[in-house]
């Protein structure tokens, strides 16, 4: 790929980055915070419930998340990341566990079928794991076959 190409993929992907960032996924947290500390505010008796502390936790590993993809970021747009696209598209995938995991809190709350939520989750991360695995396979028989053309 030509210099100059690389550098008008990388300043689209930059605005892509920002917007993402700052339009969506930054103002999505702020409110998601926001509204339940409303909630804790309207039912503080809910801080002492088990499920309401795990789930915090998690959250709080939701924020922690997001600070690292703004740090992953400012490295791409730099030029100084060192993490791999396969390291990329797992990373992609560490919200949907979470999520996934902290509905099943609210559903459940107190009665959490931990066995079928752990098998869950250990079959989701297969089924990422494998669906990554996919995806490079056939990106590389795509690069390879676009290499022999």
């Amino acid at each position: 790929m030509g210099n100059e190409l690389k550098i008008a993929f990388n300043k689209q992907y930059t605005l892509m980055e920002k917007r993402l960032a700052n339009i969506i996924t930054t103002p999505g947290m702020i409110l998601a915070l926001s509204m339940a500390i409303c909630m804790i505010i309207m039912q503080p008796s809910w801080l002492s419930e088990k499920w309401l502390q795990i789930k915090i936790s998690f959250v709080l590993g939701l924020v922690i998340y997001h600070s690292y993809c703004y740090k992953i970021m400012y490295s791409l747009q730099n030029g100084t990341s060192t993490i791999s696209a396969k390291n990329l598209r797992l990373l992609n995938e560490l919200p949907t566990l979470l999520l996934f995991i902290i509905v099943l809190l609210v559903i459940f709350k107190n009665n959490f079928p931990t066995s079928v939520a752990t098998w869950s989750v250990v079959g989701l991360i297969f089924f990422m794991l494998a669906s990554i695995q996919l995806y490079a396979k056939i990106r590389k028989k795509n690069e390879n076959t676009l290499s022999n053309e």
